[in-house]
């Protein structure tokens, strides 16, 4: 959202600043200091968020070589659009919030009522606030649906993984929707009353959905973990997948938490973290991406020094020997038949496969048909 706020802010009828002269030695605006100090605050908050930008930016271009680079052909152009997509809008909010704030801070700091916060807040039933608040907006949904996308992969497109965060995603866009529609009535703004009744629950939605869906993929990438009983390497691997998961949804559940807090306590400290929050629900995924499609030589490492010749795999308490054979990158496909001796068991290269799985999530459904030897 566009970060510039207050509650319907109007000048607070507070004692004013001293005359400005050599007198008093005071040469700062004449606006009461509670005004002050939420400008302030918004101008903190856009300079934290353009330093958020630039580590977008960097991540960015990360991403794009880790993708083109990456041995996976079948996912390099979906992940490649979504990271283009993303960047894209975390692009445009950035520019449409720049310029709003060079209007208030430059071009209209006289504005009646209120100076350059007035002059942001009457902004906001326009283009100008509108745009970055609406590709704020956008860029949460798309975060939040890959994530749920990634879980659905992770559980082998299993529908009803996804009854609750289903329910949760869907509150979280028509929140979403009746926060943008009630925050640019003329006279109105996020920080309106009506539009915090459905604002803060859009944020909440959003962040409850990460941490549920970062719990759902956790505990079934280390119950595969433990119930295969891998080896430490093997198992390793798996704990830095959640670990990375956990990171990324870490990163934006605490920025989330701290703008929540202030937002709903009408604080005006919540100007500080919403357009830090609006980068870092980009970073976030940016990190899994990169990651994710580096995978290759991450497993290469790990499989070259716990599987020897290749041809050995411990299934319970039997070692079974042989040539495999893999038609499904689905986690399910865990259970997979030696030509050996016909027995059922876990293979070493079952990191690879939650790997795919990580990566199949931005979009290859060609590769999730299920298959045995």
């Amino acid at each position: 959202m566009s970060d510039t706020g207050g509650n319907n802010t109007t000048t607070p009828t507070t004692s004013g600043p001293p005359v400005p002269g050599p007198e008093t030695g005071y040469y700062g605006p004449q606006e009461p200091p509670e005004l002050i100090w939420l400008e302030n605050a918004s101008f903190a908050g856009n300079i934290m968020g353009g330093i958020c930008y630039g580590m977008t930016f960097v991540l960015f271009f990360q991403c794009v070589f880790a993708i083109i680079n990456s041995s996976n052909k079948g996912t390099r152009k979906p992940m490649l659009l979504y990271v283009i997509f993303m960047f894209a809008l975390g692009t445009i909010f950035t520019a449409g919030n720049l310029n709003l704030q060079q209007r208030s801070y430059i071009d209209f700091r006289n504005f009646p009522g209120g100076g350059p916060l007035g002059y942001a807040l009457s902004q906001y039933s326009t283009w100008r606030a509108i745009m970055p608040n609406a590709i704020y907006t956008i860029t949460n949904w798309f975060a939040d649906g890959l994530l749920m996308y990634r879980c659905y992969v992770i559980y082998n497109m299993q529908k009803w993984v996804l009854i609750m965060p289903g329910i949760m995603f869907g509150g979280s866009i028509s929140t979403g929707v009746l926060t943008l529609y009630k925050s640019s009535r003329p006279g109105s703004n996020l920080w309106a009353g009506i539009t915090v009744n459905f604002g803060l629950p859009y944020f909440v939605l959003s962040v409850a959905l990460n941490v549920m869906l970062t719990l759902i993929i956790s505990f079934r990438l280390l119950w595969h973990s433990r119930k295969y009983n891998l080896s430490t390497s093997s198992s390793g691997f798996y704990k830095r997948i959640v670990s990375m998961l956990v990171e990324s949804c870490a990163l934006y559940s605490l920025f989330s938490i701290l703008f929540i807090g202030t937002y709903a306590a009408g604080n005006y400290a919540s100007d500080l973290f919403l357009p830090i929050l609006s980068q870092v629900q980009i970073i976030a995924p940016f990190l899994i991406v990169i990651r994710v499609a580096n995978r290759r030589s991450a497993t290469d490492n790990i499989e070259g020094s716990s599987s020897g010749s290749g041809s050995g795999y411990r299934g319970g308490n039997n070692i079974v020997t042989g040539e495999i054979q893999f038609k499904a990158t689905q986690l399910s496909s865990f259970h997979t038949r030696s030509h050996a001796s016909g027995h059922t068991t876990a293979p070493s290269s079952n990191t690879q496969i939650a790997m795919d799985d990580l990566s199949n999530s931005f979009g290859d459904k060609k590769m999730h048909s299920v298959g045995g030897v």
